[in-house]
């Protein structure tokens, strides 16, 4: 089994694990991202046809991404975004090993970690660390409510990464579940599509698109709130971070 040593491991080819390989970068640190698909891939396979970007381009770019665009640029289709990131990643070299995927993590007497990987590009088959940084993109993992399984048979089911269109879904009325940016997005394209759509929201207070011809976004972030924790929000237990944003680039009262 060949080994490789290796100062720091991202697992993880995500926009997290690609910004930290741009930080890892600009340190001169050695590293390897390690991917077990495609860069990117929750982009490329699991959203909808008509998916545009929700933030201003320059609250989703990767990290060292020059595309010459304005930061206020929004409504930017994910086929345009996908491009610019792979651009980047190229101008950037990051060091990406793709259809790689980590099987474990163990960490000997030294400290060190031991990063034991499958892939059949004829790489190294474990890496031993200094540091491991882990993104793997698990806020992508699907929650779904309890009662979805009491539903008849009749009700279809469909879940973000699986819908692609209004023509794919069975006719009649549509229950989104979810008020966030995809929420929103989903129900607006099914109403401009002719379905007769409800929406159930959690508690979450609503926020304005723009204020002053302002995105929303660039005053979170100047008044702190994109950065603030969770212990200095004037109420800790409202969840500030499921703020649903409404239209791409509009509000939604």
């Amino acid at each position: 089994m060949s080994v490789k040593t290796i100062d720091t491991i991202v697992i993880g080819g995500g926009h997290a694990g690609l910004c930290m390989s741009f930080a890892l970068q600009e340190d001169k640190r050695e590293h390897i991202v390690l991917e077990k698909k495609r860069i990117l891939e929750q982009w490329r396979s699991s959203r909808w046809d008509s998916f545009m970007m929700n933030t201003p381009i320059g609250y989703s770019r990767i990290m060292g991404q020059n595309d010459g665009l304005p930061e206020t640029e929004m409504s930017i289709p994910l086929a345009k975004s996908i491009k610019m990131w792979e651009e980047c990643v190229k101008e950037r070299k990051f060091p990406v090993r793709e259809q790689t995927e980590v099987i474990s993590v163990e960490k000997d007497s030294e400290g060190h970690f031991l990063v034991n990987v499958q892939s059949e590009d004829g790489g190294p088959a474990s890496y031993l660390a200094k540091n491991v940084i882990a993104a793997p993109g698990n806020y992508q993992i699907p929650n779904i409510p309890t009662a979805a399984a009491n539903l008849e048979a009749s009700v279809n089911q469909v879940r973000v990464g699986t819908y692609t269109n209004p023509d794919a879904l069975v006719e009649g009325a549509v229950l989104v579940v979810g008020s966030g940016q995809t929420g929103i997005q989903l129900a607006e394209e099914l109403l401009k599509a002719g379905r007769k759509v409800f929406m159930a929201t959690s508690r979450v207070p609503g926020t304005i698109r723009s204020y002053r011809g302002e995105d929303v976004f660039f005053w979170l972030d100047r008044t702190g709130m994109l950065t603030m924790p969770k212990e200095a929000l004037p109420d800790p237990n409202m969840k500030y971070d499921r703020i649903p944003f409404t239209g791409n680039n509009h509000s939604i009262s």
